[in-house]
């Protein structure tokens, strides 16, 4: 179903969850209708429909969180699982010699996406969050996957 403006109920829903950050991940009905643009009655009315089916729920002071339905969903068909569970052991090796972080990630676009990280307690101070993302010249593991990677990757413009 499309509305008035063409943008359909779907693309609005995903509109909503791209409103949560790794910063913020509970917000008011209103603080995600100024960040998404969508009107805040619209907001609400989806935001009802959505926890209905678990793919978010709201806390006692009635701020809006990502549901657990979602991430049921999710890691039951992730394409990252298999390889999460296959580089487990080894990243738990190179973890236990060199007692640092230790993060697996995967070249997406042009960026860096977070899949797992195991930290150290005394190791440098470490932004990269699972689910995160970071431009691959940003990163030294994405200038990695850029000095292993596809030519055309390379020479694409960086800002």
């Amino acid at each position: 179903m499309r509305t008035q403006n063409g943008e359909s109920v779907l693309a609005r829903a995903v509109r909503i969850f791209e409103a949560f950050t790794p910063e913020e991940s509970a917000l008011t009905v209103s603080a995600i209708s100024r960040r998404t643009g969508l009107h805040v009655a619209t907001v609400s009315r989806l935001v009802v429909e959505l926890v209905s089916y678990g793919f978010l729920t709201r806390d006692d002071d009635r701020r809006v969180r990502i549901g657990m339905r979602l991430w049921e969903l999710d890691t039951r068909a992730s394409p990252t699982l298999s390889l999460r569970n296959a580089a487990m052991p080894f990243m738990e090796g190179v973890h236990d010699v060199v007692g640092h972080h230790v993060q697996l990630g995967v070249l997406d676009g042009e960026d860096v996406l977070f899949l797992e990280r195991l930290s150290a307690l005394e190791a440098v101070i470490n932004y990269a969050r699972i689910a995160g993302r970071v431009p691959l010249h940003a990163s030294s593991r994405g200038l990695v996957l850029l000095a292993h990677g596809p030519a055309d990757l390379r020479a694409s413009p960086r800002p």
